[in-house]
């Protein structure tokens, strides 16, 4: 059941980090034509500026529960590799995850009442004005998949995250702890073999 579970949640994951990519491809279009149109001096593209803002947003909510799943936050990665014992990983998974929760619920909450009033008040393009029942959904499906990979990994996976694999570009401090000192055993070793 724990096997299964963590496969759903991966795929939910892979999922919403597709979805992330595509946003990221689509802000990064809508970018590039704003600053040629602006380099050309033929006006500006102000709806493009708010679409790239939402889908910002949307590619960080997107992108987090993979982050949580996988524990690759950078700087708990940084701070878990110092610590040694089992039961305080655990322990700092339960935090990180509780901390996650509470600055994503902090966004979403802000994030709902600042486009409300924008629209409200009319400061905003006709890009705010789609339904934004769909943003706010989509943002809260996000966010509960975040509360549900954390759970997953205090549950099915009971902390141990990530300790097996090291990604390109990030490596785990006590990973090259390990090399270093087998380079000077190596080292001691050939000398007393001279002698």
């Amino acid at each position: 059941m724990k096997e299964k579970t963590i496969r759903i949640m991966e795929k939910i994951n892979n999922f919403l980090l597709a979805i992330s990519s595509i946003f990221l491809l689509i802000t990064t279009v809508l970018a590039v034509c704003n600053a040629v149109v602006r380099f050309g001096r033929l006006g500006n593209l102000t709806w493009a500026e708010e679409l790239n803002t939402i889908l910002m947003i949307l590619l960080v909510y997107a992108a987090q529960p993979a982050l949580e799943f996988n524990n690759k936050q950078l700087i708990i990665g940084i701070l878990q590799s110092a610590l040694k014992n089992q039961k305080a990983k655990q322990f700092f998974i339960i935090l990180q995850g509780i901390i996650t929760i509470a600055i994503v619920s902090i966004l979403l909450f802000n994030c709902y009442k600042v486009i409300g009033t924008a629209a409200k008040f009319n400061y905003v393009t006709s890009v705010l004005f789609f339904p934004r029942k769909y943003l706010f959904g989509f943002m809260f499906v996000s966010y509960l998949a975040i509360i549900l990979n954390w759970l997953v990994n205090i549950f099915c996976r009971h902390g141990k995250l990530g300790e097996e694999t090291v990604d390109i570009g990030v490596v785990d401090a006590a990973i090259i702890d390990k090399q270093v000192e087998d380079y000077h055993k190596a080292q001691e070793n050939g000398k007393r073999g001279d002698n």
